[in-house]
């Protein structure tokens, strides 16, 4: 119960809700262990948003309905997302999970590891609309960003609308 005043101080006092459509392209990682997706798959996705001056957080689920992978056939990863924005620069941290469904029905459809993200990119605002890309890197373990490569940043798009 303590947590609820604090969330809602640390969002303002009036939060202002959005609904925002994603597309991600994705890379090979070399970091993650559970990796589902290749280089140059991508998935889709809708979010929802609630805005505050400082940024927002965004909840929301991608979909890639046909990974490179022959042994999968779809990967749903929903998301959380905190993003502080400054201008048009935007840097945020979050939390996701692939749930994948394998080709082989033998092999049971699971989640893999939860996989933390840092976000860096640019939103810009066309009130009550923005349109905005980055890059996100993924990983599942705090003590294998000393291992960082450049190749495994993934990029996406975003248009958002703002109620």
């Amino acid at each position: 119960m303590l947590f609820l005043p604090v969330a809602a101080t640390a969002i303002g006092p009036s939060p202002k809700l959005g609904v925002v459509g994603i597309a991600r392209y994705h890379q090979t990682h070399t970091a993650v262990r559970e990796w589902p997706f290749d280089k140059d798959d991508m998935s889709y996705g809708a979010g929802l948003l609630l805005y505050d001056g400082m940024g927002y957080i965004e909840l929301g689920c991608e979909y890639a309905p046909d990974p490179n992978y022959d042994a999968i056939d779809e990967v749903i990863t929903p998301f959380a997302r905190l993003v502080i924005t400054d201008m048009c620069v935007s840097a945020g941290i979050g939390v996701r999970d692939n749930y994948v469904f394998f080709a082989d029905k033998d092999r049971k459809d699971d989640w893999t590891d939860l996989l933390y993200e840092f976000h860096l990119g640019l939103d810009f605002s066309f009130s009550p609309i923005t349109i905005g890309g980055g890059a996100y890197y993924s990983f599942d373990d705090w003590n294998d960003l000393k291992d960082f490569d450049v190749d495994d940043l993934e990029y996406g798009i975003h248009i958002g609308f703002c109620f």
